[in-house]
């Protein structure tokens, strides 16, 4: 009697990995059924994020409408952010409450990324989600419980398992883009992602 298991030595690992990224109820920008994923690993509290989260939604989005969906994930870098994993818990807290909230409440965070500090988050965040019209006492209840923290923790192992170790960190359609990269070599990948599905 043998046990024990088959592994393909000719399958790339990391596909198989990629193919395992959750794209069902999860925060995104653009259509479902977009020729084109992004998938975005990123820490509310990196400079580098604010600015990505700010090209992929304004020039990204914009450029290739209807062609591109974003997929966000929670990516908090908790042993060198002091807020970063708070601001997470509030992020997917608003996504649980109201879905098309979420890319604002986003956007509202990372334009506010330097005023933000350990001690004012949660205020903030509550005052982000009013200004949403997001009940400000469930958003509280859901916060102070973090409830909304299996989806954060489940987001970052992810992210892990597929080789993410620094944010921003961007799948385009599973080929891995790090940092924010050179505009005109990003919108390259995308076109050649949209040729490949054609």
């Amino acid at each position: 009697l043998v046990v024990g298991a088959v592994f393909s030595l000719v399958e790339d690992r990391r596909k198989v990995a990629l193919q395992n990224i959750k794209m069902v109820d999860q925060p995104r920008l653009g259509p479902a059924k977009a020729p084109v994923t992004i998938v975005e690993y990123s820490d509310l509290q990196c400079p580098t994020c604010a600015r990505m989260h700010d090209f992929l939604e304004n020039d990204v989005m914009k450029k290739y409408a209807g062609k591109v969906q974003v997929i966000f994930k929670e990516f908090p870098l908790a042993q060198i952010h002091d807020w970063t994993l708070t601001g997470s818990i509030a992020n997917q807290c608003v996504y649980q409450i109201n879905p098309n909230a979420y890319v604002p409440f986003r956007s509202l965070i990372y334009k506010n990324q330097l005023g933000t500090n350990a001690a004012n988050v949660r205020d903030l965040m509550l005052t982000y989600g009013e200004q949403l019209g997001i009940d400000r006492l469930r958003l509280a209840g859901c916060i102070d419980s973090k409830a909304s923290l299996p989806r954060v923790e489940a987001s970052f192992l992810e992210g892990k398992t597929i080789g993410v170790q620094s944010t921003p960190t961007c799948f385009i359609n599973g080929k891995m883009v790090l940092g924010m990269p050179n505009i005109d070599e990003f919108h390259k990948d995308v076109d050649d992602a949209l040729k490949a599905r054609r």
